[in-house]
């Protein structure tokens, strides 16, 4: 019995099945625009959403977020990092010869939707989604208004995320 808790042990220690051909990707932001402001100006920030690619390639997960000041930092720590633990997973949801489409879709009071499309030969990735609303009256506004936006970004694989 001790050899076989032994054998089951180094089995354990030596077989990471659940990220053994993961995919690590840094995105880092390129441009954006949406329904409400409109193309987005320059920032004078980088930033950078981290996904995990499972090896199967049927699911998305969004892990986090860097941010860092373009330039020198002369106030100490001009970064931050965001890791995301609660994220939704976003299941692959078409796949063609050019691109990966994963999202989700649900109902919370209006239909919602948060879409990532992949580019497998260049890893652009285009996340389009409605997450969030306007309400009445904050920008003079009589009814409700919901923003849909368009992020684009260009990604890399990575060996480790930063977090």
């Amino acid at each position: 019995m001790k050899k076989l808790s032994l054998y089951t042990l180094i089995g354990l220690l030596f077989c990471n099945f659940g990220l053994a051909n993961s995919i690590f990707l840094e995105c880092k932001f390129l441009s954006s625009n949406n329904s409400v402001w409109g193309e987005a100006p320059p920032s004078d920030i980088d930033s950078f959403q981290y996904y995990l690619l499972t090896a199967d390639k049927k699911t998305l997960y969004v892990k986090g977020n860097r941010e860092k000041t373009k330039g020198e930092c002369a106030l100490g720590n001009c970064e931050t990092i965001s890791k995301y633990d609660d994220y939704p997973k976003l299941s692959l949801k078409k796949e063609t010869s050019e691109r990966l489409y994963f999202g989700r879709d649900w109902y919370d009071g209006r239909n919602l939707f948060d879409d990532h499309t992949i580019n497998k030969t260049n890893l652009e990735l285009v996340v389009l989604n409605n997450l969030v609303s306007i309400a009445p009256g904050m920008y003079d506004n009589k009814d409700e208004i919901v923003e849909e936006s368009q992020r684009i970004y260009q990604c890399k694989k990575i060996n480790k995320f930063p977090f």
